[in-house]
C-alpha cells in the first residue's frame, strides 16, 4: 500500500511538472533532400525537470522511428540535425517526426507531435554533397600533369639557354 501511495505521489507531481511545461519547436516546414534538417527546441521548465530531449524521426511509411538526442546550447536551445546523408532522395520523400522532453528516470513530460500524430515535413530531391579528397577529382590529376610538364619545359628551356655554347669565331689563345 506504501508502495502505491509513493507510485500515485510521483504520478501527481510528474502530471503537475508536464503540465507546467512549454515547449517552442523551431522546424522546416520542407527541406532539400541531402542537406542537414536543423531543429531548434525551446523549453520553459520553471521546475526544471527536463533533462532530456529527443527527436524522433522516421521516412513516411516505415515501421520505427530513430531517436536523436538534442542537445542544449549555449543560448538555451535544445538542437538536433538530421544528417544530410539520411535526407537524401531520388524522387522527394516525407519525413514524420515528434519531439520529446524526458525527466530523469526518462519519464516523457511533454511532446510536440507524437508518435500515433507525427509532424510531417516535404524533402525535395537531392544528393548530399560529395565528401571525395581533391585528390580523387579527375580534374586534379589533369591540371597535375600539366603543371608538371609546363615546369619540366620551362626548366629545359631555362638550362638549355644557360648551357649551350657560343657559335662563331673564337680567338685562338
Amino acid at each position: 500500500e506504501e508502495q502505491e501511495i509513493l507510485q500515485q505521489t510521483e504520478e501527481m507531481r510528474r502530471a503537475r511538472v508536464a503540465s507546467s511545461l512549454e515547449l517552442g519547436l523551431d522546424a522546416p516546414k520542407e527541406a532539400k533532400g541531402g542537406e542537414p534538417v536543423e531543429f531548434k527546441l525551446k523549453i520553459k521548465d520553471p521546475f526544471g525537470a527536463v533533462e532530456v530531449a529527443n527527436l524522433h524521426y522516421r521516412r513516411t511509411n516505415e515501421p520505427r522511428f530513430s531517436r536523436l538526442p538534442l542537445k542544449l546550447d549555449d543560448a538555451g536551445l535544445w538542437v538536433a540535425s538530421v544528417p544530410a546523408e539520411w535526407t537524401a532522395n531520388k524522387d522527394g520523400a516525407w519525413m514524420e517526426y515528434f519531439v520529446g522532453a524526458e525527466d530523469r528516470t526518462q519519464a516523457v513530460l511533454r511532446t510536440v507531435g507524437s508518435e500515433s500524430d507525427p509532424i510531417r515535413l516535404a524533402l525535395s530531391a537531392g544528393d548530399p554533397p560529395s565528401n571525395e579528397p581533391i585528390y580523387g577529382k579527375w580534374w586534379f590529376w589533369t591540371a597535375s600533369v600539366g603543371a608538371v610538364a609546363a615546369l619540366s619545359v620551362a626548366t629545359f628551356l631555362l638550362v638549355d639557354a644557360r648551357t649551350s655554347v657560343p657559335t662563331g669565331d673564337v680567338d685562338p689563345v
